[in-house]
């Protein structure tokens, strides 16, 4: 549904159907997954791989809430990696994500 009415993002995607994923990819629509939060409420996780598959473009993102605290992105990326993605190639990109992002927190902090 958020595809079909021009959302930028959609997050909470547990329960996305095949065809919300094709919408979402025709319509260039952010999938912004949401690791602590599946985990700690062991909620259904997302299908990321059926969306990076079908060419969704997937962010990482956190609720940051006392139900489903995380201490740091890096810990997203973690979870990410680990609970969705388990290719190789993925894994390399995803730890090149993680060297910049803690990069980048040394130099801007």
């Amino acid at each position: 549904m958020g595809a079909s009415i021009g959302s930028e993002a959609i997050s909470h995607l547990e329960e996305v159907s095949a065809s919300g994923i094709d919408a979402m990819a025709e319509s260039d629509t952010v999938a912004v997954i949401l690791p602590t939060t599946a985990y700690i409420l062991r909620l259904k996780s997302p299908p990321v791989r059926q969306m990076i598959q079908k060419g969704v473009i997937v962010a990482l993102g956190t609720d940051f809430n006392p139900n489903a605290y995380c201490l740091a992105m890096v810990s997203e990326f973690w979870k990410f990696t680990v609970l969705y993605v388990r290719h190789l190639e993925y894994k390399i990109h995803n730890s090149l994500l993680q060297g910049f992002f803690l990069k980048t927190l040394m130099i801007t902090d």
